[in-house]
């Protein structure tokens, strides 16, 4: 009885060993699986968090605003605008003929360039259609309703003035960055930093906006302000066009700028064949491009001696009638001869052969310490890429006629605005100065974070002999070979050059191919602008006295009949008739109260001749140079207590003396 219990208990006890185990087993199934839950979505969480970010959400990249790019007087040459950016994803249109003709009708074009997109995409769901769209367009596609376009608010750059000031800004690419120029050099500062969100997709995959997402807002880049005037560029650029155009010339530029302070008022570089060749377009050739400068560089040539006190203005040198024989090889004066003449005839007359004896008294190695130290050589440091430092062999590599030809300037080559420099140091009293083109740069709400002071290298000649090399730059204009240049309402000086045109990388010269410039400052009295021009290759009248300085005179005239050109002459149907106007009178004496109209406004820079003013004329004249003044007595002043012509650099204190 009871092994027949016992049989009947162990069916009974078996059972509950199955449910024991069952039941663990399952009891431990479902601890690992929560453990493995666990696992994935707490501490292994972030893999399968970014595969349902690209399910239901998307990151987009919001573009910073590129800072405005503004002239001296806060005109907008260079700034971003919002723009849509129209793209399309292929694999989303069902009809690509359809689907082309409704764009064509809205955007215009033809259908088959859609349908070409659409084929050969960039990546398999993504092409670009436009880079950017009109508002009324954008309007009419969302109102279309047209699957599987994609609309992106983008940025653009805009040039309010067209293509003013092309190759001293630069522009953008497609990525919004900096390519030459201004864009270039200041990519950092123009760029700001590009920010991020993140878009709720839903099943339709249409995208907006959720306030759970975090996002990032961008930093709109900060501003420049060039020293650029933008009169005077258009002024430039004109001018440099219709002189290439005139004389049939392979480009031109020039450069127009402050001798004191070296800021670059204008800039310009035009060339035959532009629109058809972007790199061409391109070319800064003011900065860029060197040239042999010709007898625009006997002015370095007749400063130094002068400096070195070998020759004085009216030292007589024998020009050879023409021909002189140097190192067993003729120098010609280009089509006259001459007997005697003075150093200032010489500069006058453009005589080769006067400026080679010169530059022989000089000596090969003083004479090279000069033309390095005018800053021939080396590159000015202007905040524009690819400048180029011209060349110059070291004096020691000097056989005599090679110093010939440099004293002429010939055997090494310049920039445009090296020579706007060179003649920077003449019009300013001695100082090589550093060109600037960037004035300050702003924040993005308008606040002055730096500016970009005045810089002088080096002084490379005295006061004195740059008074003097004025003089004998005026005598170039007003009795020389520059006499095209002469203005009646204003007093130029300036020198002239024409010079063949070497072969690149070989030993020679072209021929009948020349360079043609000319560099002047005005008013010569008391210069406030420099400007050089330069013509590449002109065919018709290549000699600059019939090329560039008819350049030259056109920018000055129109400069004449601007509001700020406080320092012409009046006309002379405007002058009184019983006195006649020279430029001894301006240099010497003093000009009477009762006709103040005569007088030329000078340089802010430079102590004005107060005599024979009133006390108010004269408490202007100082205001304007931001000098204080203190008066003894009442009537016309006859004493200053800083003398004419002294440069005015700090803050300082003029007594007058008023009877």
């Amino acid at each position: 009885m009871k092994r027949l219990w016992n049989k009947e208990k162990q069916p009974e006890r078996s059972e509950k060993r199955r449910l024991i185990l069952l039941r663990t087993v399952m009891t431990v199934s479902i601890f690992i699986l929560l453990i493995r839950f666990s696992y994935i979505q707490v501490w292994h969480r972030r893999p399968w968090l970014r595969l349902t970010d690209d399910l239901y959400k998307s990151r987009i990249q919001l573009t910073a605003k590129r800072g405005e790019i503004f002239d001296r007087k806060l005109n907008v040459l260079a700034a971003d605008i919002s723009t849509v950016a129209l793209s399309a994803d292929p694999t989303r249109i069902k009809d690509f003929a359809q689907t082309a003709a409704k764009l064509a009708a809205i955007l215009g074009g033809k259908a088959e360039e859609y349908i070409h997109l659409f084929r050969h995409p960039v990546s398999p769901r993504y092409t670009r259609i436009r880079k950017s769209i009109t508002e009324p367009q954008n309007r009419a596609l969302q109102k279309a309703r047209i699957e599987g376009l994609i609309f992106m608010e983008d940025m653009m750059r805009i040039h309010p003035f067209a293509d003013l000031g092309f190759q001293v800004l630069g522009i953008t690419d497609a990525e919004h960055t900096g390519v030459g120029g201004i864009e270039q050099v200041f990519e950092t500062v123009l760029s700001g930093q590009d920010g991020w969100a993140y878009l709720q997709k839903d099943a339709l995959n249409r995208r907006f906006t959720s306030a759970d997402y975090p996002k990032e807002k961008p930093v709109d880049g900060e501003k420049l302000v060039l020293t650029l005037d933008y009169s005077l560029q258009v002024i430039l650029e004109e001018e440099l066009r219709a002189g290439m155009d005139r004389h049939q010339a392979k480009s031109a530029s020039g450069v127009l700028m402050d001798p004191f302070t070296g800021e670059v008022l204008a800039m310009a570089s035009v060339s035959q064949g532009a629109e058809k060749d972007p790199m061409l377009a391109m070319q800064n050739q003011a900065v860029q491009a060197s040239f042999e400068p010709g007898s625009t560089f006997k002015i370095v040539t007749v400063a130094a001696a002068l400096e070195e006190r070998i020759v004085e203005p009216q030292t007589l040198i024998h020009c050879e009638n023409g021909a002189y024989v140097l190192a067993g090889q003729t120098i010609h004066d280009h089509d006259k001869s001459y007997g005697l003449l003075t150093v200032a005839q010489i500069m006058e007359q453009s005589s080769n052969i006067g400026v080679v004896k010169i530059g022989k008294k000089l000596g090969k190695k003083k004479f090279y310490e000069y033309i390095r130290s005018f800053g021939f050589g080396n590159c000015t440091g202007i905040e524009l890429p690819g400048e180029t430092p011209g060349f110059c062999r070291p004096h020691y590599r000097w056989d005599d006629f090679t110093a010939a030809a440099i004293s002429f300037g010939q055997g090494l080559s310049v920039s445009t605005l090296q020579m706007a420099c060179m003649a920077s140091v003449i019009a300013n009293g001695g100082e090589l100065v550093r060109p600037r083109i960037v004035d300050s740069i702003l924040g993005s709400s308008g606040n002055q974070i730096r500016k970009f002071p005045k810089a002088s290298i080096r002084r490379v000649i005295s006061e004195q002999t740059a008074r003097t090399m004025r003089t004998i730059l005026e005598g170039v204009v007003e009795r020389g070979i520059a006499k095209d240049a002469a203005i009646v309402s204003v007093p130029v000086a300036g020198k002239t050059g024409t010079a063949e045109k070497a072969v690149p990388g070989f030993k020679g010269y072209q021929p009948g191919a020349h360079v043609s410039s000319f560099v002047g400052f005005w008013p010569s009295v008391a210069p406030r602008y420099v400007l050089t021009v330069v013509l590449n290759e002109p065919r018709h009248n290549y000699y600059a006295a019939y090329s560039a300085v008819p350049v030259f005179r056109r920018v000055v005239e129109r400069m004449c009949h601007l509001p700020e050109a406080g320092w012409i002459l009046p006309r002379p149907e405007d002058r009184p008739q019983d006195r006649s106007i020279v430029l001894s009178d301006l240099r010497q004496e003093p000009v009477p109260a009762a006709d103040p109209g005569l007088r030329v406004k000078g340089s802010p820079h430079v102590m004005p001749d107060l005599r024979g003013m009133s006390k108010r004329e004269a408490m202007l004249e100082l205001a304007d140079r931001n000098i204080e003044v203190r008066v003894s007595g009442r009537g016309i002043v006859v004493s200053q207590s800083i003398p004419p012509g002294t440069r005015v650099k700090d803050r300082r204190t003029c007594h007058l003396i008023c009877q």
